[in-house]
């Protein structure tokens, strides 16, 4: 089923696509468990062409990427992949997350947005497996990192900086350091070094979401200036 999720994925990238883009775009591969690419109208609904809830976030990487959602993280699919962008995925199986442990290890370079409690707006009701994960589901490979997520204990929207940007936070969280690769160098941030890769890691997603309008705007271009940052160290 996320085999023919992924095919169906691409075919939609490529319909959405009406005219090229002004420069050549660099690679970036998308692993969400939200709902960003097809809406939330679920494989039924991309089949009888309900699927054209593409959210403005990626339509707005989209313009200095070339996006490819990549459906599982396996050896086979890791191996093309350059950079990698996570965006609070559904949970992965064990052979998924030692596949990308070992993928980035071997000199991966991987942006990671992960949120303690979730704020995105959906219309499906609570349950659904097509909803996002409220938390992220990355314990067990950030552990094995020397990192681990903690909720803050305010959830009211705050104004931060990321990347040089003013984003609007809601429910965002902190890093904590457990091991010798990895570091927080801004309150929502983290950088691991790791074998010959690198990652760097947010603790919000919500500062993303189209809903807070300019602040959201602010939130994708802060997306843009960290996926080049790390691009810039290849």
């Amino acid at each position: 089923m996320r085999a023919l999720l992924a095919a169906l994925l691409l075919a939609a990238c490529g319909q959405a696509s009406s005219s090229p883009p002004p420069h050549p775009r660099d690679d970036v591969h998308v692993l969400t468990g939200m709902p960003l690419f097809w809406g939330e109208a679920g494989v039924g609904g991309i089949l009888q062409g309900e699927g054209a809830g593409r959210s403005p976030l990626i339509d707005a990487l989209d313009k200095q990427w070339a996006l490819h959602p990549l459906d599982v993280a396996r050896d086979e699919t890791l191996a093309p992949v350059r950079l990698l962008l996570i965006i609070q995925p559904q949970a992965l199986a064990p052979d998924e997350l030692v596949a990308l442990d070992a993928w980035v290890r071997a000199g991966g370079t991987a942006l990671f947005l992960l949120d303690p409690d979730l704020r995105w707006p959906s219309r499906l009701r609570p349950g659904d497996p097509r909803r996002a994960p409220v938390r992220a589901m990355l314990d067990p490979l950030l552990a094995h990192w020397g990192l681990a997520l903690e909720a803050n204990a305010a959830s009211e929207p705050e104004w931060v900086t990321l990347a040089g940007k003013k984003v609007e936070t809601e429910s965002a969280g902190h890093w904590r350091v457990t091991g010798d690769d990895c570091r927080v160098i801004e309150p929502l941030v983290a950088q691991c070094r790791l074998g010959q890769g690198r990652v760097t890691l947010v603790a919000d997603v919500d500062f993303a979401d189209p809903a807070r309008a300019a602040a959201g705007a602010a939130g994708w271009r802060a997306i843009d200036s960290l996926l080049a940052q790390l691009q810039r160290k290849d």
